[in-house]
């Protein structure tokens, strides 16, 4: 039975880093990140544990395996890596009196896909955190046609997208 909560031990963070590993896009075939999708950020330790502990990433759990992530990025670490500037730019532009938090990444062990997992990361991301942030604010690779579908089918909107960036500013106002 897959639990949702919110990470809280090294173990569980070196968990994430596997999972993002074998999904990164360097990592995987074409085929299969048309078919699957993928992720597009490594992140370092000492990085995630940072953010980890200003703002828990809501994991699932099969037993004591992680098997599924959504990586909360507060605000405070916009200078920390330079490919989402453009994003913190366009939130800080649209939502200039609002507590947004970002979506840093998510992701699904393959063996849990299409079993409701990334739907349920979701919700509890939604349920731990909706009084404190409002909205959920993340971008997705134009050509991870896969992920962009899942982010819409959770209540995500593409806010703006455009010729000259290959990524998808998409917003979830929780509390409308």
């Amino acid at each position: 039975m897959i639990s949702y909560c919110k990470a809280y031990t090294d173990n569980e963070l070196h968990q994430i880093l596997r999972l993002q590993s074998e999904n990164l896009k360097d990592q995987i075939d074409q085929n299969k990140q048309l078919s699957d999708g993928f992720v597009t950020l490594k992140h370092e330790f000492s990085l995630l544990k940072r953010m980890n502990d200003a703002c828990p990433h809501i994991i699932a759990k099969d037993e004591d395996r992680v098997v599924g992530f959504t990586l909360s990025m507060l605000v405070d670490f916009k200078e920390d890596i330079p490919l989402l500037d453009g994003m913190f730019k366009m939130a800080d532009r649209l939502f200039p009196d609002r507590r947004y938090l970002v979506m840093g990444q998510v992701c699904v062990d393959e063996h849990y896909r299409g079993k409701g997992v990334f739907r349920d990361l979701y919700t509890h991301m939604r349920e731990c955190y909706r009084n404190q942030y409002d909205p959920l604010i993340t971008i997705v690779a134009k050509q991870n046609i896969r992920s962009l579908n899942a982010h819409k089918a959770v209540g995500f909107n593409v806010i703006e997208s455009n010729d000259e960036v290959d990524w998808m500013f998409i917003v979830w106002e929780w509390n409308e």
